[in-house]
């Protein structure tokens, strides 16, 4: 996380002129997420949490006839806000069962004014994306989702410093964190694609570039890299969680 969020080049992820360069190209884009049928509402997208997150399905959705470089960044974009409304949930599921140590009046400056917004938004209740949505909206949803990793680390330092919880509540706020720890980095990882896709929109030669060199220029090796750490802490902590709701239980 720190490669992206302590280093000069990662604070700029919390910028407000950076979110705003990434919507450049969506002046006045309506942005839609599900659609209505008789059957009930349908996603433009599917989850892939062990591979890249989300994938939007731009050739089902309303953009399919935008040019190809244009409807690679409306699809980026859709992804990136599915991501962020995913981390966000990890958020909300942490407080909704009460695994929390911060709160208002207890925690640093930065965790105060994440949690202060957090609860004034609608999706804080773990309701789902609405059918569509302006990208004013969606750029609360991405601001909220990066600023909540000070929190989120907060949270983490405090519980490690806790050593009278039981083993079932205690493996279980770490198997939430880490589901959160992986939507931040599939998060991080759209929001650097939309990048650059952004600059191949604006200077087509972009697109020629080899694949090393995007990915050098994107960070993907350090995402890739923390993908697979993390799919390997995950698995030994549903393993330990395991165990310890078997020998917790009356």
């Amino acid at each position: 996380m720190e490669h992206f969020f302590e280093r000069k080049n990662g604070r700029k992820l919390n910028t407000y002129s950076f979110r705003r360069l990434l919507t450049r190209a969506l002046v006045d884009l309506q942005l839609c997420f599900y659609r209505d049928t008789e059957d009930g509402r349908k996603p433009y997208f599917v989850l892939r949490e062990r591979w890249d997150g989300v994938w939007y399905w731009v050739h089902e959705s309303p953009f399919v006839d935008l040019e190809t470089v244009h409807a690679g960044v409306v699809q980026a974009y859709h992804e990136v806000v599915v991501m962020a409304h995913e981390t966000l949930k990890h958020v909300q599921a942490i407080r909704g069962h009460r695994l929390n140590l911060v709160d208002l009046g207890r925690g640093t400056l930065g965790s105060t004014s994440f949690l202060k917004g957090f609860k004034k938004a609608e999706f804080a209740k773990l309701g789902r994306l609405p059918n569509t949505m302006t990208v004013d909206q969606t750029l609360n949803i991405i601001r909220l989702a990066l600023y909540s990793e000070h929190y989120m680390n907060e949270e983490f330092q405090n519980h490690r410093e806790m050593i009278d919880w039981e083993p079932m509540v205690a493996t279980h706020f770490y198997l939430v964190y880490v589901d959160y720890l992986r939507s931040l980095v599939h998060l991080i990882g759209k929001l650097q694609l939309l990048r650059f896709r952004n600059v191949a929109l604006r200077f087509p030669v972009a697109q020629e570039a080899d694949q090393e060199t995007v990915g050098n220029l994107t960070g993907y090796p350090v995402i890739n890299a923390c993908h697979e750490q993390l799919q390997t802490i995950h698995k030994r902590i549903v393993s330990v969680h395991g165990v310890a709701r078997y020998f917790c239980q009356p």
